[in-house]
């Protein structure tokens, strides 16, 4: 999660559950698992819905396959120096 300025964990200590689900004793409601795809990997998060009658699993995120360096151009335009751009 980014919060004043800077990145912090969102979610720490999961466990694998038997069923192949991630989940965390802090917060237990939502459960991850990693799902194979058309030859990307992506986080799947199912969690309840509505008044909590209902779960959905939906997709969270995906992988991102490396990309192409920032040109020279692009990082001079954004003002950003070598490869490293502030956000």
């Amino acid at each position: 999660m980014y919060a004043k300025g800077e990145w912090r964990p969102f979610l720490e200590g999961l466990k694998l559950r038997k069923d192949g689900r991630w989940i965390s004793d802090r917060c237990p409601a939502p459960a991850y698992r990693l799902v194979f795809a058309g030859g990307r990997r992506y986080l799947a998060v199912r969690r309840p819905l509505g008044l909590g009658h209902y779960e959905a699993e939906l997709p969270d995120s995906h992988d991102l396959p490396p990309g192409k360096p920032l040109s020279d151009r692009y990082l001079y335009v954004h003002g950003a120096s070598g490869s490293t751009i502030e956000v």
